[in-house]
């Protein structure tokens, strides 16, 4: 019986030695960058997107309804981010095979021809006509205001009540800090943030709003 045991545990020492084991290989980035085109251009990701505009409308119809059997209603608002979310940024970073450079991107972003995203300008279409207010906060930065403005207006965005863009002093490793700060300046103004649109948890983190919705974006991270 001993010797049984011993021949064992040699066998399983030799597995080990013989057998090494290995991380597994992450995905080939070429497999991964096909994937990210067939989820956008088969329409999964307009699908993605109409479903969670669709819940989100749902709410705001909810709340403007039992807003308007208040006594005294409150002062609705909706915050949207703008980049994969109000426009669509595709065509630019498929043009860059997805190798997000921020200075080309850039560069690409001042021509000003962004596309909307249906679903969203709907839904801000829909707050318009209830008198809902409209923040717009972005990530970009205040040097592209003017550039910003005629591409929204050029989307079909038109009659919103406020453009927030990021200071160029703003040196934040995370996005956080700066939109939340926002959202608070909007509530102390005494609105009701009724909902908060974003493509990057970035842009729904840190309170100030009473329902978030994130939007798929599997194409950049923004902490």
């Amino acid at each position: 019986m001993k010797y049984r045991h011993l021949s064992l545990f040699c066998l399983l020492l030799s597995m080990l030695f013989v057998h090494p084991s290995y991380s597994i290989e992450p995905q080939n980035l070429f497999v991964i960058k096909k994937q990210l085109i067939n989820y956008y251009e088969t329409g999964h990701y307009q699908v993605d997107v109409q479903k969670v505009i669709d819940h989100a409308k749902i709410y705001l119809r909810d709340r403007i309804q039992s807003n308007n059997l208040l006594s005294h209603p409150k002062k609705l608002a909706i915050v949207l981010d703008i980049d994969e979310t109000s426009l669509s940024n595709y065509p630019y970073m498929k043009e860059l095979d997805f190798g997000i450079d921020s200075p080309l991107l850039s560069s690409l972003i001042f021509e000003s021809e962004d596309p909307p995203i249906k679903p969203t300008l709907e839904l801000f279409k829909y707050a318009l006509q209830n008198h809902i207010s409209i923040f717009f906060v972005t990530g970009r930065f205040e040097k592209m205001r003017s550039l910003t403005v005629n591409n929204l207006n050029r989307a079909g965005y038109s009659g919103w009540t406020e453009l927030f863009l990021k200071p160029s002093s703003y040196h934040e490793n995370s996005a956080i800090p700066y939109k939340s700060a926002v959202r608070k300046l909007i509530t102390d103004e005494g609105y009701d943030i009724v909902l908060n649109i974003g493509d990057q948890k970035s842009d729904l983190d840190g309170g100030y709003s009473d329902r978030t919705y994130k939007l798929p974006n599997p194409y950049y991270y923004i902490p």
